[in-house]
């Protein structure tokens, strides 16, 4: 009988079994329906480009860091789901899976990897843990007899920090953000310094130039692209846009199918010869000698049945029609997404001349296309400044009204105007009334616990306290519990970078209908007005700075858009004005006492010193 203890020791000086990524995969990878498309066993003559990219990670070979910046919609998430089973199964080691967020995390754990382990039964047997027989190990661990894979996010160093890893992930990277502990990206890629033969594997769609988190760490590689014969002249191509050939009909629409023209011959190339194209393609570094591999691959490479290039093409004659409109974002997405590039213009701002060119008569308080109103509350330690703001479809908004409120706003006469200004109703040109559906008030800066404490006494009006996020790449909204009374309160950290790239890109569209920004003909909305609204300007490294003294104007924006992400409303989705909101407590009018109104009439004269 074979003794464990001798049989333990001889199975402790056996090499690793010499088996790459793509081989694993290749033999004991099934994709399941939860989380593809084409479920069944997987190959990687579907997404030949890989094969290199899995290879490097294996332990037979001795690169350290794989960058990769890439479109969407050529499987490389799936490949760091194959980096790292194939790691637990047959290379047992700690592995650090990071994603940008913990619901992202979440979904990644029950869709992808426990399916996948669970579809690979040997694999399954060997996981340990969970909170029933049933479970293949925990939600955002899976451990193994001498490793486990763990999965962390970026906006919480602290599921990651202690966690020392011989494999590190870092997927979809241009969606971490930087924490006060420092970069994320440089956090992660430190879990493995305690290991020689360490592997790194980072990829993602990049973003904004400068910005993004891809972009440097592709130039800090040999900055690879995979190359193909031409069918016709057999020498080296890639697939380019600026090689892409298409025809647009009358109408401006695509007109028959997409063709690669080949830069060398002049032949244009159909999409169905590029299954056999990619086949045989071979991946060529253009900054030769680097010791990390790098990998650029846009979407054209997309197997057929996934993103077709007359799709691509579809999308960037829509993104360049709506660019004429002054409208940057379509195309930067698509530029990001498809074109695996990142986005370099820069978002300066905006400048408005004179307030003749944006004001317009309404001919009513409210119109008729406005579905839902909402409120924007800046506190300064002596005055409100609010905004109240009409949402349309499709991101179109309209100022309703722009209002000063002097008085510090600690003392209960100052919140009392608020309350009754945040009680009225403005009418709708058939005469019925709308009433504000929600409010959020920055609670950052000047007389935060009064704010809180206000907040919290008004959660049945919806009335948010919040508290803008510091980070370019922060979320729209995180919700953040406080007890900052007996009562408590819910604070909201809104990513305020994000609010205010979105809105200069609405108020730097020029024709009237999706994304555009209206402004009532009042006295208020004067170039005093216009030059708060546009006071600060993006600089090359994405930070918003002053270059005006007053901001509220614009600051008071961002909090009335924030609204909708912090009552999770999407106005496409509402089929008819909100008249009122459910919740609201119904109040009576009250009349403003003679004090109140000295106060309301000097709103005036303050706002003459814009």
């Amino acid at each position: 009988m074979t003794n464990p203890i001798l049989k333990g020791l001889q199975n402790g000086f056996k090499p690793d079994p010499r088996l790459t990524v793509t081989e694993w995969s290749e033999k004991f990878r099934m994709l399941t329906t939860e989380s593809s498309a084409e479920a069944g066993t997987y190959r990687v003559d579907r997404t030949p480009y890989l094969k290199e990219i899995m290879d490097v990670m294996s332990p037979t070979d001795p690169t350290q860091q794989v960058k990769v910046i890439k479109g969407t919609q050529l499987g490389f998430s799936q490949a760091g789901i194959n980096i790292a089973l194939t790691y637990l199964d047959y290379y047992p080691c700690p592995i650090l899976y990071i994603l940008p967020t913990e619901t992202l995390a979440k979904t990644t754990s029950k869709r992808i990897i426990t399916p996948s382990i669970k579809a690979c039964t040997h694999l399954a047997k060997k996981v340990i843990g969970g909170k029933s027989k049933s479970d293949v190990g925990e939600v955002y661990t899976k451990s193994v007899a001498g490793g486990n894979l763990q999965l962390g996010w970026s906006n919480s160093t602290a599921s990651f920090r202690s966690f020392s890893a011989r494999v590190v992930i870092l997927d979809d990277c241009d969606g971490f953000g930087a924490f006060g502990e420092g970069d994320v990206m440089e956090l992660g890629k430190a879990r493995a310094d305690a290991f020689s033969n360490k592997k790194i594997y980072i990829n993602s769609t990049p973003t904004i130039s400068g910005l993004s988190n891809i972009e440097p760490e592709f130039e800090d590689s040999d900055r690879r692209e995979y190359f193909m014969n031409c069918p016709e002249c057999n020498e080296l191509m890639t697939y380019n846009w600026e090689y892409m050939q298409y025809e647009k009909d009358k109408r401006g629409y695509l007109k028959g199918d997409v063709k690669c023209a080949c830069p060398n011959c002049g032949t244009l190339i159909p999409e169905y010869k590029k299954t056999v194209m990619m086949s045989n393609g071979v991946w060529i570094a253009q900054n030769k000698g680097h010791i990390h591999k790098g990998y650029k691959l846009p979407s054209f490479y997309s197997p057929l049945g996934w993103l077709s290039w007359n799709d691509i093409a579809r999308e960037f004659i829509k993104a360049h029609r709506i660019l004429q409109n002054g409208d940057t974002r379509a195309m930067q997405v698509w530029q990001n997404t498809r074109n695996a590039e990142v986005w370099k213009e820069k978002l300066a701002g905006v400048t408005i001349k004179s307030a003749n060119e944006r004001t317009e008569d309404y001919g009513c308080e409210v119109p008729d296309e406005v579905l839902i109103i909402t409120c924007g509350v800046d506190t300064q330690d002596n005055r409100f400044e609010l905004e109240v703001l009409g949402h349309g479809r499709n991101g179109e908004t309209w100022s309703i009204d722009y209002k000063v409120i002097l008085g510090d706003p600690k003392d209960k006469t100052t919140q009392d105007i608020l309350d009754d200004y945040l009680a009225k109703s403005f009418t709708r040109k058939n005469g019925s009334k709308m009433k504000i559906s929600g409010t959020c008030i920055d609670s950052g800066g000047h007389r935060t616990k009064e704010i809180y404490e206000y907040c919290a006494d008004r959660i049945p009006n919806n009335i948010f306290a919040i508290k803008g996020a510091n980070t370019t790449t922060a979320a729209l909204t995180n919700k953040t519990m406080y007890d900052m009374s007996s009562d408590g309160v819910t604070l909201f950290t809104i990513g305020v970078h994000t609010f205010k790239d979105d809105f200069f890109a609405c108020l730097g569209v020029k024709k009237q209908g999706q994304n555009y920004c209206h402004f009532p003909n009042k006295p208020i909305y004067n170039d005093r007005y216009f030059n708060m609204l546009t006071a600060e300007k993006r600089d090359e490294k994405g930070k918003y700075i002053k270059v005006r003294l007053r901001n509220e104007a614009l600051d008071v924006r961002v909090y009335a858009l924030a609204v909708l992400s912090v009552m999770d409303v999407s106005t496409n989705e509402i089929q008819k004005p909100l008249i009122t909101i459910g919740n609201m407590r119904n109040r009576v009018a009250c009349n403003i006492d003679k004090e109140k109104g000295n106060v309301l009439n000097e709103t005036s004269n303050y706002l003459n010193d814009f």
